[in-house]
């Protein structure tokens, strides 16, 4: 249980992060979880489940962002960068 519990405080943490600022004594303040487990354990489906929305929501905007960014691209290869 406390695998899941922290990776479901670590996805609340990421999707609201950019809503507000926690600070503390004038300094931002982040949420840092690191997670150790036994191989087996079930780490990475617990990871992959919790963080699935973010996934999408990425591949959503990469996708929505392929017309700027082709030809940005194409210029690229053609000066060899």
């Amino acid at each position: 249980m406390p695998l899941v519990a922290c990776t479901a405080l670590a996805t609340a943490a990421l999707a609201s992060q950019g809503l507000r600022d926690a600070r503390r004594d004038q300094e931002l303040c982040g949420l840092y979880l690191m997670l150790v487990g036994v191989s087996g354990e079930r780490k990475s489906s617990s990871d992959r489940e919790f963080t699935k929305p973010f996934r999408q929501w990425t591949l959503q905007r990469l996708e929505e962002a392929k017309p700027k960014r082709e030809p940005l691209l194409r210029g690229a290869n053609e000066r060899g960068c």
